[in-house]
């Protein structure tokens, strides 16, 4: 059980709403894996378990038509997306659960949960009592985004999933777990990027990493910074970065139609480790050194930007390796700044 799931449990016994109720609406909204799924519409983006809508005036940037977000937002301050605010944005939606039933989500209805199904109406609840509410607490200093590089990947169960399994591990080594499964468990994550962007007969359809980085943007961005990409990468490039930045690598010639995989660190040997969703694909398992590197390019990369947020490391005069990777990175700025090529 998630921590989610868990709280979703507590509070919703709290407030006489059946909890395999509620996590079964959730499931087909934001769902209880991670902590602020956002879902992207064109009258809006809603964030959270619940996906409290926004959009219309004060979020015209978000899209045309207010929901449960702005309310959301105009009692507590808690901004669209962030990821602190998954308490309380799920209490917010039991409340309102609790007071006039699950009128208000789509998702719900599409599994016969309506009107007051699983409410029971002769359980008292007085609301969120004022002490229990986060928005009332002190807020703690935003902390660098975490990196947990040992987060585990999933082997690829086909010949064309490796970007999608290598984005799955990504997302987790960030403290996220959009489920990447199909047909058991929650689809989201594969949904979201087949056949847009990962093609079932290519693979990853914009060997540039372009489009990629672009949906971990739109979908991620807000709560972790930048996320970039380059087309043409060496080792040292990756290896700069290796063990800060959590990162995906593709290599054009890493089999008949290339191949992606994350990278954890570098060793101590100065290999690349590997999060590879096909370990001993081509003869490459959990590293990578410079001779497998060169035979497989050229390369792109795709990297959430976590040196910039981190203290300043000084490095001996002739390392030059971080100042080639802000370079890459402002490139890319640049580069995701123009048209996307279709």
């Amino acid at each position: 059980m998630t921590i989610y799931q868990d709280f979703n449990r507590q509070e919703s016994l709290r407030r006489g709403i059946d909890p395999a109720v509620s996590e079964a609406a959730w499931n087909t909204e934001g769902g209880l894996t991670e902590p602020a799924r956002r879902g992207t519409f064109g009258t809006g983006s809603s964030w959270w378990a619940a996906q409290l809508h926004y959009g219309g005036a004060g979020y015209e940037h978000l899209g045309t038509t207010a929901g449960m977000g702005n309310s959301f937002t105009a009692k507590t301050g808690w901004q669209p997306g962030d990821p602190a605010a998954w308490r309380d944005a799920l209490r917010y939606a039991l409340d309102r659960v609790k007071a006039s039933g699950w009128g208000p989500w789509y998702g719900p209805k599409t599994i016969g949960i309506v009107g007051m199904r699983g409410v029971d109406p002769n359980f008292y609840w007085a609301g969120t009592p004022a002490h229990e509410w986060d928005y009332l607490k002190e807020k703690p200093v935003p902390a660098p985004l975490p990196y947990n590089p040992d987060a585990p990947i999933d082997a690829q169960p086909d010949p064309w999933s490796c970007a999608l399994q290598s984005t799955q591990w990504l997302l987790r080594s960030i403290g996220r777990n959009p489920d990447a499964s199909d047909p058991v468990g929650d689809p989201w994550l594969k949904s979201q990027l087949v056949p847009g962007i990962i093609s079932p007969q290519v693979g990853l359809q914009d060997a540039s990493g372009a489009q990629l980085a672009a949906w971990i943007n739109r979908e991620y961005g807000q709560e972790m910074g930048f996320v970039a990409h380059a087309a043409d990468v060496t080792f040292d490039d990756v290896l700069a970065g290796a063990g800060t930045n959590p990162t995906l690598i593709g290599g054009r010639r890493w089999g008949a139609g290339g191949h992606w995989a994350g990278v954890r660190r570098a060793d101590a040997n100065g290999l690349l480790e590997l999060a590879n969703p096909a370990p001993g694909y081509t003869g490459v398992g959990t590293h990578l050194d410079r001779a497998e590197w060169d035979a497989r390019g050229p390369w792109t990369a795709v990297w959430i930007d976590r040196m910039s947020t981190l203290p300043p490391v000084v490095l001996p005069p002739a390392d030059t390796r971080v100042t080639r990777a802000r370079e890459l990175l402002r490139q890319a700025l640049v580069v995701l700044d123009e048209p996307m090529p279709v």
